[in-house]
Formats: C-alpha cells, sequence, structure tokens
C-alpha cells in the first residue's frame, strides 16, 4: 500500500470520507469506464471489482443518468445531491457479458458511447490492433523510424505499444492506417479483419437488447479518429454517419456523442461546431473538470480506476479536493 493510500485509509477511518463527500455534495462525478474482464488478466476492470465499484454507488450515491442530469441542468433545476453518471465508450462485447448484467441487477443507470463500424464489424480499434501486432509477432527487435527508436520485443512490448500509440494520436487519421500496416510488415504479422476473440465489440442485437432493457446509446464516431485530426469532410461523415446508424437501428434518437481520446487537445472549437451542427445536444471529454457541465460540448469525467481506493478517492470527493487546488 502506498503512502497515499495509508493516509487516505487513516482518514476513512476517521470520518474524513463522510466531510470529503459532504464537501462534493453538489458536484456530480460522471464516470468513463471502458472494458469490464472476467479473467485474471487482460484489459480494463475486473467484473469482482467493478461489482463492488457499482454497489458502493447504489448503497451510498444518486446514481442518474446522463439524460436526466442534462435534462435538469438544461431547465436550470436543482441537480440531485452526490450525483454520480455512468458512462462507457467504445463498445467491447465485454459490457454486454460482464458489466450489463451488473448494472441490471442493481437497477443502474448507464450509457454506452458506440464506435459504429467496429460494431458493425467493419473495423476494430488501431489501438487494439497495435497490441495485437505486438504480442503475436515473433521478431526480436522493431525499429521505428518515426519514433528513432529500436525496441527489443522480448522486454518492451507494453513500453513500444504506449509509444507507438501515443505517436498515432499526433498524426493525420489518412496517415495513421498506412502506419498501421506498414507495421504489420515489419512485425511479419497478417491483421485478421475482424476483431480477435480479446478485442470483439458487441453486436447489434446485442445493443438493440440493452436499449430496450433501460441502457442509453451515443455515439463514439464510426471509426474512433482523433476527431481534430480529420479533414473537414471525413469529420462530418464520422458525427453524421454513426449518428445515422444507431438512430436506424434502434429507431431512437441519439443526442450525446463521446470524443474518441477525449483529451483537451482533442477539442477544439471546429469540432463542436460540427458536432453541434451534426444535431448532438452535448459531448464527453475524457478528463475531469471542476464544473462538469459548464461546456456541453465538452462535459468532464473521471476516469474510472480498478483499485477500490483509487475508486473511493473519485466517488467520495478526495480528487476533487486535489483538482480545486
Amino acid at each position: 500500500m502506498t503512502v497515499k493510500n495509508i493516509a487516505y485509509a487513516i482518514g476513512k477511518a476517521l470520518g474524513g470520507v463522510k466531510v470529503l463527500k459532504y464537501l462534493a455534495r453538489n458536484h456530480p462525478r460522471i464516470l468513463m469506464y471502458h472494458r469490464i474482464r472476467a479473467t485474471a488478466e487482460g484489459d480494463g476492470i475486473h467484473v469482482d471489482v467493478f461489482r463492488q465499484q457499482m454497489e458502493i454507488l447504489a448503497r451510498d450515491f444518486n446514481v442518474v443518468s446522463l439524460e436526466e442530469l442534462l435534462h435538469l441542468a438544461n431547465n436550470n433545476q436543482p441537480l440531485p445531491q452526490h450525483a454520480v453518471v455512468i458512462t462507457f465508450d467504445d463498445g467491447y462485447e465485454d459490457f454486454y457479458l460482464n458489466a450489463f448484467p451488473v448494472l441490471q441487477a442493481l437497477s443502474l443507470p448507464t450509457t454506452v458511447f458506440v464506435t459504429t463500424g467496429f460494431v458493425s464489424n467493419e473495423t476494430w480499434l488501431w489501438p487494439d490492433k497495435i497490441k495485437y501486432m505486438l504480442s503475436e509477432s515473433q521478431i526480436g527487435t522493431l525499429f521505428v523510424p518515426e519514433l528513432n527508436t529500436t525496441f527489443t520485443l522480448k522486454t518492451d512490448k507494453l513500453r513500444a505499444w504506449h509509444s507507438i500509440a501515443d505517436y498515432c494520436l499526433t498524426i493525420p487519421n489518412k496517415q495513421k492506417n498506412p502506419f498501421i500496416n506498414d507495421l504489420a510488415i515489419k512485425l511479419s504479422v497478417t491483421l485478421p479483419f475482424s476483431a480477435p476473440d480479446m478485442y470483439k465489440a458487441l453486436s447489434w442485437d446485442q445493443v438493440k437488447e440493452m436499449s430496450a432493457n433501460g441502457i442509453d446509446i451515443g455515439s463514439h464516431s464510426v471509426t474512433h479518429p482523433v476527431m481534430t485530426k480529420l479533414e473537414l469532410t471525413d469529420l462530418r461523415d464520422e458525427l453524421e454517419n454513426s449518428k445515422r446508424i444507431i438512430e436506424q437501428m434502434l429507431n431512437k434518437p441519439v443526442t450525446g456523442f463521446c470524443f474518441p481520446n477525449g483529451l483537451s487537445e482533442d477539442i477544439n472549437e471546429e469540432v463542436q461546431g460540427e458536432i453541434n451542427r451534426a444535431g448532438y445536444q452535448y459531448a464527453l471529454a475524457a478528463f475531469p473538470t471542476l464544473n462538469p457541465l459548464a461546456e456541453r460540448l465538452a462535459i468532464g469525467r473521471y476516469p474510472a480506476h480498478p483499485d477500490i481506493s483509487e475508486f473511493e478517492k473519485i466517488v467520495y470527493g478526495f480528487r476533487l479536493q486535489r483538482l480545486s487546488n
């Protein structure tokens, strides 16, 4: 246990958490999840930990839907105290398999932002392609000239993934796919057309079932690009087509968009203007802010954490105090 976690545990035992929770009572905590796994290893948060987190929310907080929170805010009505919102990005199948049953059992509203090309089995997410290639490659070293770096894959696969993925976030979308395809050649790996099981997307049948059972569905683009790296025509296609496809599949209006990657450098006024033009009412970022609803086209969120103590720091208000300083 770290020194900070020891200090947090002592403060919790002495009742400090109740004080922090009270101080944060008017600060909605919008949580951002991606993957929920059922295995000992793999990406995301283990389902047992996720269940424990949801039980904390159900017991100690007012879990409201994103739509309800925004409806109240848009009509200048008081927000519920101790409000928490649950959101998921991307649209992995493990949401349906592992998270959805937990959320149903506890009657917790949730919004899932799906990447429509991923769900339609037309593509799979580019960070997963890089991770897959690195895990499958049998070569010893990889030189990436764009990074001027040689990676020893026996020991450096995780560092290679982070470095290569970070580089991909900096280049225009039309350069990214050729770069990844060239990387596959260098790694002597053939990329499957469809995502392997470990990276599998939801199906539209699963999305329809969850939508019919109260899960709100929003757009996370068609192909998960960095929106600020797109040309105008491609930007509009990503926004308009993803919205249209979801609405056709579910016969429901889509009001929300979630920025892929979603850091501050991935959001600008041009993209926000196009989000508004496409008919969305709000858009979600991937970083927390003191007033998460202050900018409807860049709503702040807290990345969920697999460690229970770190999760509690978020929902009980410890992280808010750090944001305030």
